[in-house]
């Protein structure tokens, strides 16, 4: 079942919610998350922009939580109809077997340091041994009509994940 969590802006002590429109284009979002990803709510390090799948096309966002779980940001100005949601799950198939030889790799180049020194920085300590032991795949658009793909039967059951949709919301007063 689907769940929608409206935002609100509180002004004086009244609450307002915030209607959605369309954000200005998907590589100036592409920019903003880039720079601050913790928009999403959550303290991510970006460990790779553009990257290259085996299937062609370039996955938006990767980027790694303190416990080293992966977090796949796929970005959409708009709509996000099924067809994003399988781009999204193939390119999480692809993700999740990921060994932490290839996430330290992918890391080094995009990061204008070395991961290690990356990871410190945003979190205070070292990575963890084990890195990709969890993905978090996320769709980011600014509406939020979507269903499940057939393909999402055939994600592994083994692999601890979720699936989220974050609606990004463009106020203007």
């Amino acid at each position: 079942m689907p769940v929608e969590m409206r935002m609100w802006r509180i002004d004086d002590a009244e609450p307002r919610a915030l209607t959605a429109s369309a954000l200005p284009a998907e590589k100036d979002l592409h920019e903003l998350l880039k720079r601050d990803p913790s928009l999403l709510g959550e303290r991510l390090l970006v460990i790779g922009s553009e990257v290259i799948t085996p299937f062609g096309p370039r996955l938006d966002l990767l980027a790694i939580d303190a416990e080293g779980s992966l977090h796949l940001l796929e970005l959409k100005r708009d709509k996000t109809p099924r067809d994003v949601v399988a781009q999204v799950l193939d390119y999480g198939s692809w993700v999740s077997t990921l060994s932490r030889e290839d996430v330290i790799d992918i890391a080094n180049r995009h990061l204008s340091q070395p991961f290690e020194a990356a990871f410190e920085d945003v979190f205070g300590g070292a990575p963890p041994d084990e890195l990709n032991h969890d993905l978090h795949l996320t769709l980011v658009a600014a509406a939020g009509e979507y269903a499940a793909h057939p393909n999402a039967c055939a994600w592994p059951a083994s692999r601890r994940s979720t699936i989220s949709l974050r609606r990004m919301v463009d106020e203007r007063r």
